[in-house]
């Protein structure tokens, strides 16, 4: 295989990071606002100009899978994510025992805005 040989440059360092994070949808937030809580300088790097992924720009307008028929089985920042959303209004939960959730995506991009920024998350937007 050849290889291709690159003359010695001098590139600029725009920051020093203990985590980054490329992906802004809600794994990517996650992990971010974790590892920022937990102490880490986190960036995190989204394409778009939202946070949400395609649950905010496609308007997938539903989180499934939170109830088992007894409780809800999220927890950690997903649990808090979730109750912040109920409180301000942003959601359509059906009943208690409701195995999904039906979500405002406005309500969702500011939220992660939110979130992100009480934590000290570093973001790069439109990249």
């Amino acid at each position: 295989m050849p290889n291709v040989v690159e003359p010695q440059r001098e590139t600029p360092v725009a920051g020093s990071y203990d985590v980054v994070v490329c992906g802004g949808g809600p794994s990517g937030f996650a992990a971010a606002v974790a590892a920022s809580r937990g102490g880490a300088r986190t960036l995190l790097i989204e394409r778009y100009g939202i946070l949400g992924g395609t649950a905010t720009a496609a308007m997938m307008v539903e989180f499934g899978s939170i109830h088992d028929g007894r409780q809800r089985i999220v927890g950690g920042i997903t649990r808090e994510f979730m109750d912040r959303l109920i409180a301000r209004g942003g959601t359509i939960l059906r009943d208690v025992g409701s195995y999904q959730m039906t979500f405002d995506p406005e309500s969702m991009i500011w939220l992660c805005l939110e979130m992100a920024t009480e934590a000290g998350v570093e973001l790069l937007l439109h990249t």
